[in-house]
């Protein structure tokens, strides 16, 4: 699945960078090249179709311009990354205790597809940038795990806050 090489693609540039994980942003510096995807793409033999496709969305506005370097807008992807976890550059190790039980990235939605105000397609969380349950009906979304495994979860994962949150 996409999820799952996004996944393998995020785990090896943590690895490469000495466990660090990219930032969400890197503020200041609005190129796709500076955002996770961006950094992470590289990973992933920059195959953007992992990025913006997605059989479930058909429906969706994802950016046919995108572009790992910059061009088209970061905000129409498929996936977001967890930003409560990974907002900023951390080591993995230090807010990743619960690898199975921890989400690293999933399906998210853009305002203008009817996601909320202000949302982001290359961020997720419970709280701002909500996942876009597209299956079964829209009633549940895709998410990677940091152990790589993937799940499909209903609503009920908005409220269950250590799938969300740096390990303490």
């Amino acid at each position: 699945s996409n999820l799952r090489q996004i996944g393998v693609a995020y785990g090896l540039y943590t690895q490469d960078n000495d466990g660090w994980a990219p930032p969400a942003q890197d503020p200041g510096l609005w190129l796709n090249k500076n955002f996770w995807f961006g950094k992470v793409g590289a990973y992933a033999n920059r195959n953007k179709g992992i990025f913006v496709n997605c059989r479930a969305a058909k429906d969706r506005s994802f950016d046919p311009a995108f572009s790992f370097d910059d061009g088209g807008d970061y905000a129409r992807l498929a996936y977001g990354v967890n930003i409560r976890i990974h907002w900023n550059a951390e080591k993995t190790d230090s807010v990743v205790r619960q690898p199975s039980q921890q989400i690293l990235c999933g399906e998210s939605s853009w305002a203008q597809d009817g996601g909320p105000p202000g949302s982001r397609g290359c961020y997720l969380s419970y709280a701002t940038h909500l996942p876009d349950f597209r299956h079964s009906g829209d009633k549940k979304a895709a998410f990677v795990f940091h152990d790589l495994h993937v799940e499909l979860l209903g609503a009920e994962v908005l409220t269950d806050y250590d799938k969300w949150e740096k390990s303490p």
